[in-house]
């Protein structure tokens, strides 16, 4: 999926389909629709059609505004290392609370 969208407005549009894809994800689990599923932000943003580029952008905006632990293995933690691959997968009600709490980019109307 080809996006036009640049800058904040991609940052913000991509918070707002990550949520809403955990949220999808956790309520089906809870419906008994879906299994319990451990996913990446990394994963997210793939799934939703976001190419390499985009998702590093948006992870690191993601980890510069509230989500700084082991959100991905691109992304150095806070002593300056970079985490292992496997520690950065969550529930995706986890990753869903961890995404509401990330601060969203101001974008212009």
């Amino acid at each position: 999926m080809h996006r036009t969208l640049t800058g904040n407005e991609m940052i913000a549009d991509a918070l707002e389909q990550m949520i809403s894809h955990t949220n999808m994800l956790h309520e089906q689990y809870k419906a008994g629709t879906g299994e319990y599923e451990m996913v990446s932000a990394r994963g997210v943003l793939y799934i939703l059609g976001f190419d390499s580029n985009d998702a590093q952008s948006i992870l690191e905006y993601i980890s510069e505004n509230g989500f700084n632990y082991c959100l991905d293995y691109n992304i150095r933690i806070h002593d300056g290392v970079f985490p292992d691959q496997q520690v950065c997968y969550y529930g995706a009600d986890a990753l869903h609370s961890r995404l509401n709490c990330v601060t969203k980019p101001r974008t212009e109307q």
